[in-house]
This record gives structure tokens, sequence and C-alpha cells, in this order.
């Protein structure tokens, strides 16, 4: 809970505005990431995350003037962005470039109190970066639980650990005559506030898989491969390995995920269709996502299967199809 009061100063403290017991009119505000796991392979210009007041709500209270009785509650402040350093992103004008997360593949899409987007390069004495506001007459206290801003994905974004910074938010305290007033500095932190982009990737991103020349026979034809993850060891490795599964895509995918059928153009032989197994010797389903962590191994950056070429019921002719293999962290 944050209790907000504008910046003490004797001269300020009349039935012109909310009276102040602050020495200084600076407060602590808490956000939080209210999605912790976020997809390495979310679409440039998709959120990747959105941020919320700690445990959802934030009360403020504008404090009466217990020296005007008649005028208790007639003055206004207002919670305020400052973007005037952050420039609009190409590719979507909501989205803010901010210097402090420059060159992490990421952007800010912030609020106002009706929902509305803040435009980039707004000052904090503008009422359109306003996201929370106490009015003239009558509201001594008013709570705050909407989104305060969203994460965008503008980029890549490389490998490593990123951790948002504290973020400087204005209080105004506000004279209803004349519309001047005092500003302050708050300072709203995060917790939950760090993103990890994996190091660990695929290193070679083609593979042929050559079963050179067969004839018809009811013996299954296998021939190794292996994923290999390259750029992490060690913790990261670790780390990497329980968060990441392998999925499998093809036009060729027979209905039950058993397996790929041949070519369908008329060089193509018939009949023949290839099915995978792990280095345990379990089949492979190529509807579901296959875990890292799914295989023992004397290499930790490895996983190894085979291709399993049935030729029992082809004709003549050449065998060809292919399987994409996607790794996806989260």
């Amino acid at each position: 809970m944050a209790y907000a009061n504008i910046p003490s100063n004797p001269d300020w403290q009349s039935y012109l505005r909310c009276a102040s017991n602050s020495p200084n009119g600076q407060f602590h505000l808490v956000g939080t990431l209210l999605n912790k796991q976020i997809a390495i392979n979310t679409p440039v210009g998709e959120v990747l995350s959105r941020l919320a007041p700690a445990g959802g709500q934030w009360d403020f209270f504008c404090n009466p003037d217990d020296d005007y009785p008649e005028y208790r509650n007639s003055g206004l402040w207002a919670l305020s962005h400052s973007l005037i350093s952050a420039w609009p992103w190409e590719g979507d004008p909501t989205v803010c470039l901010l210097p402090h997360i420059r060159n992490s593949g990421m952007g800010m899409r912030f609020f106002d109190q009706s929902g509305n987007t803040v435009r980039c390069g707004a000052a904090q004495n503008e009422t359109s970066t306003r996201f929370f506001k106490i009015k003239n007459g009558g509201i001594t206290q008013a709570s705050y639980d909407g989104v305060f801003a969203e994460i965008v994905r503008i980029g890549t974004i490389p490998p490593g650990t990123y951790t948002l910074p504290m973020f400087a938010l204005y209080a105004d305290g506000i004279d209803k005559l004349d519309k001047g007033g005092s500003s302050s500095q708050w300072r709203l932190s995060f917790i939950d506030g760090t993103f990890e982009a994996a190091n660990c990737f695929m290193a070679g991103h083609n593979q042929i898989i050559d079963f050179g020349e067969r004839v018809k026979s009811a013996e299954v034809f296998s021939k190794p491969f292996d994923i290999t993850l390259t750029g992490c060891d060690g913790q990261d490795l670790v780390d990497f390995k329980a968060s990441a599964s392998l999925s499998f895509a093809s036009n060729n995918m027979n209905g039950t995920g058993t397996g790929i059928v041949n070519c369908s153009d008329s060089d193509c032989a018939d009949g023949a269709y290839i099915t995978f197994t792990d280095l345990a010797g379990g089949a492979v389903d190529l509807t579901a996502d296959y875990s890292f962590n799914a295989q023992p191994s004397n290499d930790p950056n490895r996983l190894s299967f085979n291709a399993n070429l049935h030729t029992e019921n082809a004709g003549v002719g050449k065998i060809e199809t292919s399987l994409t293999l996607i790794v996806t962290y989260n």
C-alpha cells in the first residue's frame, strides 16, 4: 500500500490543495510481471509481458486539510508517466524505445487512467500521461488496479539477463484555482522483473540423412542423427534444458504422428515412410513435445535419434521427404 502525500511545504498547505504531512513526497511503489515465463519465439510486435501493481492494486490517499475543515477535500493530485526521453518504435508508434533498455529487443507501451496508450515523448505535466488521479471535491481515497504497462518484442532479443530498471514517475499537486502546484519524483521498482534470454541454440540448421540406394525389403534401414546445442554450458545449459522442448512439423506427417510418408511426385516411391526412435529405442511421437531432459547422455549438449526407413510396401522410385525440428524455450 502506498500512502500518497503532496510534497511538504507550509505555504502549500491550504484549502486550495490536499494537505501534506510528508517531508519530501517521495514514495516507493512496487510492480510485478503478470506472466513470468516468456517464449523467445514470440513474434515481433507481440506482447511479452504486462506490468501491474504488486498484489493487483495500489491504494492512494489524499490527506484532508484539518486546518480548513470546510475545504478538507478540495485539492487535487495526480500520478503520471514521464516519457520525454522515449521515442516511438517505427513498427508501432504506441511502443516506446527507452534509453535504459536500448538494444534489448524490447520496448514499452504505457497506459493512462482511461486505459489509452500514452504518447511516446510526452512530458510528465501533460494530462494524457496521467494514469491515476484524485479529483477535486470530496474524494480522499482512490485505488489503481489497472495494467500499468506492456513489454513488447521489437526485434532480436540477444542472449543474456535483463532486469527492468527503476522507472521515474511524477506526483503533481495541483492548485484548483490557478493550476499551479508542485511536482515530486516517485520511484517504481519491480519484483519478478528479470528476463532470461537463452544462450543455447541448435547448431547446424540443416541435415541430410542419406539412406543410399535400397531395394524393397522387410528390413528397416536406420540412420542416426543428432540435435546439438551450442552456446551454453554448466548451469546455463541445465536451466535451458529444464525449460526447453523439441517439437516436430512436416507436411508429410501421417495422421497418427508415428512417422512421415514419402513424397508424392510421379517419380517418388509409393508406400515408403520413415519413423523415428530416440536413444533408448522408444518411438518418437511427432505430435507431442520432446523434452531436452529426456535422454541420459555422456554429452549433455546432444540429443540422439534414429531415422528408420520402411520399404516393405514401397514401389520403385526416389525417397525424399523432410521433417522440421523446433526448439521452444519458455
